[in-house]
């Protein structure tokens, strides 16, 4: 699973045979986020561990590098359908 981003504290991953919706696991205080790469970053799951500040931190964040975290989604993802 390929780290995409890291950016204060927070970590984004994305796995290489994961499914739709396009979303990342974010490695943020002592758990993880999984968010949607939608326009407001629309939580999926999160572990127990995870403070609402880490999670309001993770989403917000999200959301300012969405364009980038789709991009990596789509390379990670993309398929030869010639």
């Amino acid at each position: 699973m390929p780290t995409v981003l890291r950016l204060k504290g927070c970590e984004w991953r994305i796995y290489m045979d994961d499914h739709q919706p396009p979303h990342c696991h974010i490695k943020v205080g002592d758990g993880t986020v999984v968010v949607n790469l939608d326009a407001t970053a629309s939580i999926r799951k999160t572990s127990n561990k995870v403070k609402a500040s880490d999670v309001k931190k993770a989403q917000d964040l999200t959301i300012d590098n969405l364009d980038l975290l789709l991009q990596a989604w789509s390379n990670i993802h993309e398929t030869d359908e010639e």
